[in-house]
C-alpha cells in the first residue's frame, strides 16, 4: 500500500501508544479503507502485548459455552486480528483434533503477530 504522509511520523505516534487512526484522520487524504488498514499495520503486536487469558476468557465464556455445545468441522475467524481471542477459544475448544480452524484479517502484520503468538502459547506448530 502506498500511503501519501510521513511514515516516521506515524511510526513515532504509534510507538508513543497514541491513536493512529484519529491522526490519519485528521492530516491525511486517506480513504475509510485506506485507514484502517494503515492503523492496523502501525499498531501491529499491540494487543498480543496486551493479552490477558482471564479477561479475554471472562469475555468469551458464553460464546465457548455455545461453540462447545455446537456439532461444527470447522472454525472461521473472519478479523482474527493478533489471534489473542482465538487463542483463548482454541483452548477452551472440546475435541480440537476432529476440527479444522481458519483465521483471516485484513492486516498482514496482525496475522503473523498472531501466528507468532500462537507458537509461543503452543497452539500451532
Amino acid at each position: 500500500m502506498k500511503y501519501n504522509f510521513n511514515i516516521n511520523k506515524i511510526a513515532k505516534i504509534s510507538f508513543q501508544k497514541k491513536n493512529v487512526n484519529q491522526f490519519l484522520r485528521k492530516y491525511s487524504k486517506l480513504n475509510e479503507t485506506q485507514i484502517i488498514k494503515a492503523s492496523y499495520d502501525f499498531q501491529a503486536g499491540s494487543y498480543v502485548g496486551m493479552y490477558k487469558y482471564e479477561k479475554s476468557y471472562k469475555n468469551l465464556k458464553d460464546l465457548i459455552k455455545e461453540i462447545n455445545l455446537t456439532k461444527f468441522s470447522t472454525f472461521l475467524d473472519f478479523g482474527g486480528g493478533e489471534l489473542t481471542n482465538f487463542h483463548t477459544i482454541l483452548k477452551n475448544i472440546k475435541n480440537l483434533k476432529s476440527k479444522f480452524f481458519f483465521c483471516c484479517d485484513l492486516s498482514f502484520l496482525r496475522i503473523y503477530h498472531g501466528v507468532e503468538f500462537l507458537k509461543k502459547k503452543k497452539n500451532i506448530p
